[in-house]
């Protein structure tokens, strides 16, 4: 029903959040590394 959505939702959203995150995290410090 509806409360399976959004679960989903949410799911996904934190697993946006924390892909954006991790690349932020892991790209900071090759560019820094790079300079």
């Amino acid at each position: 029903g509806s409360s399976t959505m959004m679960i989903s939702k949410i799911i996904y959203t934190i697993i946006g959040i924390a892909g954006i995150w991790s690349l932020r995290l892991f790209t900071r410090p090759q560019i820094e590394t790079k300079t």
